[in-house]
């Protein structure tokens, strides 16, 4: 689906790393024509497409991801709470979670409780698992890399810099020759 660099868009984030212990960072990209081309609207009838569409709504798919990130890590629940209570209060967060909090955000049972915005990213960071933003961001068409595919997509875009630039020297030394 991410076929073409130059139609990507790429929103970052990254928290300090002399705030935390560990670093966390990673990206999100949006291929334009691919969310576009998914969003426009058919203008004649015609029978909806059943492996096609994605659902809007990612509240299973999210809490699905903290699961699997809480199985993942070495930390018990109670452990995760303080950790992310921990890096809260760094950074100037005035708010505390609680275990109840942490798991009513996995319970099916409870669709309306979901980690809000500004509690994502520190689960997220302290689970080492991107899963839930990237949950959140693939009905939209997107999803998140990490640092290394970060560099890969520098690389290419450098490449493709690269590739434009021989162009316009080749098409300028034709000119001269002519």
């Amino acid at each position: 689906m991410l076929t073409n660099p130059e139609n990507w868009v790429i929103f970052g984030y990254h928290v300090n790393p002399l705030k935390f212990e560990r670093q966390c960072s990673f990206s999100v990209f949006f291929d334009r024509k691919a969310l576009r081309s998914d969003m426009k609207m058919a203008k004649t009838p015609s029978q909806m497409q059943l492996f096609r569409s994605r659902p809007l709504n990612p509240t299973y798919e999210i809490k699905r991801q903290i699961r699997i990130g809480l199985g993942h890590t070495s930390l018990s629940r109670d452990q995760v709470v303080d950790e992310m209570n921990l890096l809260a209060a760094r950074e100037g967060m005035r708010e505390a979670i609680s275990k109840t909090t942490l798991d009513n955000w996995t319970k099916d049972s409870a669709p309306d409780r979901l980690p809000s915005p500004k509690w994502l990213p520190i689960l997220c960071s302290v689970l080492d698992h991107n899963g839930p933003i990237e949950a959140m961001l693939l009905p939209l068409g997107a999803g998140v890399i990490g640092p290394k595919e970060m560099k890969v997509l520098q690389w290419a875009n450098a490449e493709l810099e690269r590739k434009r630039a021989t162009k316009k020297a080749r098409a300028a030394m034709q000119i001269l020759e002519v």
